[in-house]
């Protein structure tokens, strides 16, 4: 039995072979000839074989050998590096202008079929290649985005230092302690906590003070307003969204009997405004 592209090959059968293949492709009923009797799945990818599948289409390397007058790309409007669907779409667009004219429509199939001919007879010469749709289980995998800090949040954000780390993580643990022991003191635990972590934010970035032979400071330097106002704002806004995560937890999430709502609220802001005190910073912005 011939194989099944055989007539593709035959230049015998001419504009004929185009206009079966076409058909073919058309119609989903199989022709009674057993040398057509194969699924439209290889008349299709025959089709892509010699025009190619993709949004741009098969680039040639050779320009066709057609005169200027005799041209069929040029006489259906289209590019010669022109898919198969390219030129079904400019000849349905032909057919419907000229649906009247046989003589027209006869004459637009006759140009397809030289289309076709002509770009089998390229591409078994070796000027075209075939461009074959890339299968999605053989595409390479996108590399991950990495997530990329905005400007404004470099200038705030800056490493934890472990020595101011641990300063102030013992003091606010003190306040959280005492807090605990003693329930009367939450509301006194949580101002210095604020005024802590406050004075550790804004020392952040200072050079250590020149201290004398005793250990006191022999110079004070003076304070910067702008850089104050910044660390205020910074540990109050801090603090209001902890105090509200706080609050919308014990609303909505059952604690255990042994919490109490107000150690639990006061260990989220204590431990909420340590953070922010070792993680932004404010000076020289």
């Amino acid at each position: 039995m011939a194989h099944p592209t055989a007539f593709l090959l035959c230049p015998a059968v001419g504009v004929r072979t185009t206009s079966s293949l076409a058909a073919y492709t058309a119609n989903p009923v199989r022709p009674s000839n057993p040398a057509y009797a194969r699924p439209v799945s290889r008349a299709t990818h025959v089709i892509a074989m010699v025009f190619g599948k993709g949004k741009d289409g098969d680039r040639s390397k050779n320009e066709s050998s057609f005169g200027r007058d005799d041209n069929p790309y040029r006489l259906l409007g289209v590019p010669i590096d022109c898919t198969y669907e390219q030129v079904e779409k400019v000849l349905v667009k032909l057919k419907e202008q000229y649906k009247d004219n046989l003589e027209k429509i006869s004459f637009f199939e006759e140009q397809k079929d030289k289309i076709f001919a002509d770009k089998l007879k390229r591409r078994m010469s070796g000027s075209i290649s075939p461009k074959i749709k890339e299968s999605p289980y053989e595409k390479k995998p996108k590399p991950k985005r990495k997530f990329v800090m905005p400007e404004w949040a470099k200038k705030i954000y800056k490493k934890p230092e472990m020595a101011q780390a641990q300063k102030s993580g013992i003091l606010m643990l003190l306040y959280l302690v005492g807090s605990v022991l003693a329930p009367t003191m939450t509301s006194s635990s949580l101002a210095m906590g604020f005024v802590t972590s406050a004075a550790f934010l804004y020392n952040r970035g200072l050079p250590e003070p020149v201290k004398d032979e005793y250990g006191n400071a022999g110079e004070i330097q003076p304070v910067k307003n702008w850089v104050l106002l910044r660390t205020l704002a910074i540990i109050g806004l801090v603090s209001l969204l902890s105090f509200g995560t706080a609050q919308a937890i014990i609303m909505f999430v059952p604690l255990p009997m042994w919490v109490m709502p107000d150690t639990f609220v006061n260990t989220i802001l204590l431990t909420a405004q340590w953070v922010a005190s070792i993680c932004f910073y404010t000076q020289d912005i």
